[in-house]
This record gives structure tokens, sequence and C-alpha cells, in this order.
């Protein structure tokens, strides 16, 4: 819909809106701000992708439960971020790219969690959620990661989970059958 729209600092959603289709904000690199009606259900695939002047997105409410693949992938200047308190999935590379974030929090337990899903975020520090499987590469490039929670119930880290993270004071927390040295 404004896919490489070059020149669209702001883009005012109304309640009703209840879909964003795949690539539909795609490379709009002057679009600084999102504020998400709390009608919206579904994102697709590369919804915010490329839209590097975005600094801030705002879910306002919880029907949203799946971030797609790549939906805010190089995103740079993403650094407010009010997500959805009903994301149970998270896409490959969902938030890869998005260098100025620095915490998150995900409410519900993930029942998907996409390879490389927070690759480059170079400034996330907090990271708290809670998933059965943690996929390769999860946290590459994460230079200032200092707290990761791992609720009860993880079974499975992937080899490479957390290659080109910085792990000095890294805390892994509640590991049950699979744990982290």
């Amino acid at each position: 819909a404004f896919s490489g729209c070059e020149c669209l600092p702001l883009a005012d959603m109304q309640e009703g809106l209840e879909s964003i289709g795949r690539g539909a904000f795609l490379y709009c690199v002057s679009l600084v701000q999102l504020e998400l009606p709390e009608t919206l259900t579904d994102l697709g695939d590369f919804a915010f992708a490329g839209c590097d002047a975005l600094a801030s997105v705002r879910f306002g409410g919880d029907r949203v439960t799946a971030l797609p693949d790549r939906l805010f992938y190089g995103c740079s200047s993403l650094s407010r971020l009010r997500l959805s308190e009903g994301v149970t999935s998270v896409g490959k590379r969902a938030f890869s790219g998005c260098e100025k974030v620095e915490a998150l929090y995900f409410a519900e337990p993930l029942t998907s969690l996409g390879e490389y899903a927070f690759e480059n975020c170079s400034r996330l520090s907090n990271l708290d959620l809670r998933a059965e499987a943690i996929p390769t590469g999860l946290l590459n490039g994460c230079l200032e990661l200092s707290w990761f929670s791992l609720a009860e119930g993880t079974v499975s880290i992937a080899a490479g989970a957390f290659r080109g993270a910085a792990v000095g004071g890294l805390c892994v927390y509640a590991c049950s059958r699979a744990c982290v040295a």
C-alpha cells in the first residue's frame, strides 16, 4: 500500500483497522512514529521493514498475537516500543537490526520464536521471555546484553543461540532442563 513512500513521517491508523498486509510500509524511510489501534489483529511479514527513521511504536490493544517474519527488520532508530500483551509468536528476524532497542518484555509464553529474532540489536541489554525452545542466532550481535531471563519450561537451546552476543555478565535465570553455563 505505501511501500517505498519516502515522504511519509506519520501514519494515522484509526480504530476499526484489523490488518496490515505484507510489506505495507516497507522502506518508508521517513516514517517516525506508529500508534497501532486496539482493533488491529493481524500483521504481515515485512510490514515495517526498512523504516530506518521509525523511533516509536505503540500497540494500542492486546489482539495482535503474532509478530511475523522481519516485521521491524532494519528499523535502526527504533528505541521506544510498547508491544501487545497478547504476543505469543515472534517470527524470524522480526527485530533484526533494531540497534537502539534496549529492553523487551513478553507477557505471555512464546509458542513460536524464530531464528535470529533479535539479531544485531546491539543495545539490547534486557530481554525477558518465556519460550520452550531457544532458536539459532537468537541473540547474535547483541553486544550489551546483561540480562536474559528464561522461564521454567525451556527444554532446548539451539547451538549458536548466543553466538556473537556479549556474554560478560549474562544472567540466564530459571532454566529447568536446559542450562547455559
